[in-house]
């Protein structure tokens, strides 16, 4: 899991890859979290 910060907007980016049940990688990625710790716990959000 990648958290990064774009430093123009002030934002947090959270992205990661997971293997779904058809054993097919996906690829899932959340943008504009106004902190770092939301990115962190947000992993089950998506």
């Amino acid at each position: 899991m990648s958290i990064t910060k774009d430093n123009k907007t002030h934002t947090w980016t959270v992205q990661f890859y997971y293997t779904d049940w058809t054993g097919e990688k996906k690829h899932k990625k959340k943008e504009d979290l106004p902190q770092k710790k939301r990115g962190r716990n947000g992993k089950g959000d998506f």
